[in-house]
Parts: structure tokens; C-alpha cells; sequence
């Protein structure tokens, strides 16, 4: 060899033990980012639950509203039912009296309005 060449050096290889504390330590590392993942959907699992719990209360509170609602449904159809009745008999009713009181009373007006004081005409 010539006195500017190096021989490179080799890094004695890890005993069996060292290679085996290596692993046990990588595998605590993946163990731990496990359960770090698993925190994390417990979470988002409490999460979920919430929003179900949400969900389950909104739900309730719109039948509970469809409930009211629905028993209002047969006053509705009754006063709907009367109104109909009323105008129906309205229909029958022969206004042809009041009609005929309402043209004589305009015909004794005008027949009255040229002695009446300008404040009546």
C-alpha cells in the first residue's frame, strides 16, 4: 500500500443482544404510534356517538312537532268544514229583501235631496 491510501475502517457489527434490543425497541415505537392511532379514533368513535346523539334528539324533537301538528289536523278540518258550510248558506240566503229595503231607502234619498240642507247630499 502506498503511504496516501486509507483503508476504510468497518464498525464492528451489533451483537446479538444490541440487534435484539434494536427490535424490541422499534416494535415499542410502532406499539406506541398504535396506540396513539387508537386514542385518536376513540375520539373520533366519542365523536360519532355525539353526533348520533344529536341526531337522535333532533329527530325526536320533529315528531314530537309532527304529533302536534297532526292532532291540530282535526280542529283544522272542522273549522275548514264550517267556513265551507257558512258560505254555502250564504249562498242560500235570498238577499232580495235587503236589497230591496237598501233601493228604497236610496229612492227616498233622492227624492228628499232637494230639501235637504246641502250637508246630508
Amino acid at each position: 500500500t502506498t503511504p496516501n491510501m486509507t483503508v476504510p475502517t468497518l464498525e464492528p457489527l451489533p451483537t446479538r443482544q444490541q440487534f435484539l434490543e434494536d427490535q424490541l425497541k422499534d416494535m415499542e415505537d410502532k406499539l406506541e404510534e398504535e396506540r396513539e392511532a387508537m386514542d385518536g379514533l376513540e375520539d373520533l368513535l366519542d365523536e360519532i356517538k355525539q353526533e348520533e346523539e344529536s341526531v337522535k334528539e333532533f329527530e325526536e324533537a320533529i315528531q314530537n312537532k309532527t304529533a302536534d301538528i297532526e292532532s291540530q289536523i282535526p280542529g283544522v278540518r272542522d273549522d275548514v268544514n264550517a267556513t265551507k258550510e257558512y258560505l254555502d248558506d250564504m249562498e242560500l240566503l235570498d238577499l232580495t229583501p235587503l236589497q230591496n229595503l237598501v233601493k228604497e231607502q236610496q229612492d227616498a234619498l233622492e227624492r228628499l235631496s232637494p230639501v235637504l240642507p246641502r250637508e246630508f247630499n
